[in-house]
């Protein structure tokens, strides 16, 4: 949930501006095409409270 702010504010951005924001610009939905995904455990900082 942390990132939702940041989310909500980037694609504000996307939709007002007609073009991505430079945060989530490298993230299109090509990268899974090319094989560049997110190394992303789903984790936060205390790992045994998830």
């Amino acid at each position: 949930f942390k990132a939702t702010p940041a989310s909500g504010w980037c694609f504000a951005w996307t939709i007002a501006k007609d073009q991505p924001h430079d945060l989530n610009a490298p993230f299109t939905l090509d990268r899974f095409h090319r094989g560049l995904v997110i190394d992303d455990k789903g984790q936060g900082a205390n790992p045994r409270l998830h």
